[in-house]
């Protein structure tokens, strides 16, 4: 997608084998904006016919460029591109990723629920690029839970996927970037609500008002792994959060 019919003068987005061999891209445009759109094939011999679907995303967009400024996420899929984009979040110290402790080239969005429950997002087969995921409680707040390759998306992804324990009405700021600094693509960040619990109470897993048997099995079943039954959020479902399980044990406040 370009801004003239001459490459030189922008290219918006670009993308090859998004979806198996074919392509998909996400660009943040404003309205009345003129834009070309270029169609082809891979090779000199790469000739048919097909067809394009444009659609408007149901949240989210480019992202924004600074935490005070992001864009809003919502429930259900949420496009998004980091192509103009050059920030660095370093969580050196503060969590574990693979490889390096950055994300680079990082877009800014902020959700804000309306049940107090548990929340994933995630950029499994939808990103273009090697996706990273971080969420913190505001821009100089906490880190909440972070993820880079998350094993959920497949053994070989490349893209993210985490889960934690979200407060109503509360407003988290989520930066979507890259693993290096030359990851640059779009794609689409699934928001969805796992379950309700009491604001107290994220070892609930199941959401019945409860710790029992049912959550520790779910736990148990996704050791390992980023989603249910990772209860302080961390991306990662381990001995930390079965021993926080096994001490809220009982009734939810």
């Amino acid at each position: 997608m370009l801004n003239t019919c001459d490459p030189a003068g922008g290219v918006l987005g670009c993308n090859d084998d998004f979806c198996a061999l074919q392509s998909e891209a996400a660009v943040n445009l404003t309205a009345g904006q003129s834009v070309k759109i270029v169609i082809g094939g891979f090779g000199a011999a790469n000739i048919g016919a097909g067809t394009m679907t444009i659609s408007e995303p149901t949240g989210g967009g480019g992202g924004g460029a600074g935490c005070d400024n992001p864009t809003v996420l919502t429930l259900g899929d949420n496009l998004f591109t980091n192509t103009a984009s050059a920030v660095t979040v370093d969580l050196t110290g503060l969590c574990t990723l693979q490889f390096t402790q950055q994300i680079f080239n990082t877009n800014y969005f902020s959700f804000t629920p309306t049940e107090t429950g548990s929340y994933r997002f995630s950029t499994c087969n939808t990103a273009s690029f090697d996706t990273k995921i971080a969420v913190f409680d505001g821009c100089s707040g906490a880190l909440i839970a972070c993820n880079d390759d998350s094993e959920t998306c497949g053994a070989t992804a490349l893209q993210s996927e985490l889960t934690f324990a979200a407060s109503c009405g509360v407003t988290y700021k989520v930066s979507i970037g890259a693993f290096g600094v030359a990851g640059f693509g779009s794609g689409t960040i699934a928001v969805t609500q796992e379950g309700t619990c009491g604001s107290n109470c994220p070892a609930d897993i199941d959401g019945d008002g409860s710790v029992n048997a049912a959550d520790l099995s779910a736990l148990l079943g996704n050791w390992g792994n980023s989603g249910a039954g990772d209860v302080d959020g961390d991306g990662f479902v381990n001995a930390a959060d079965l021993s926080l399980l096994l001490s809220a044990w009982g009734t939810c406040p």
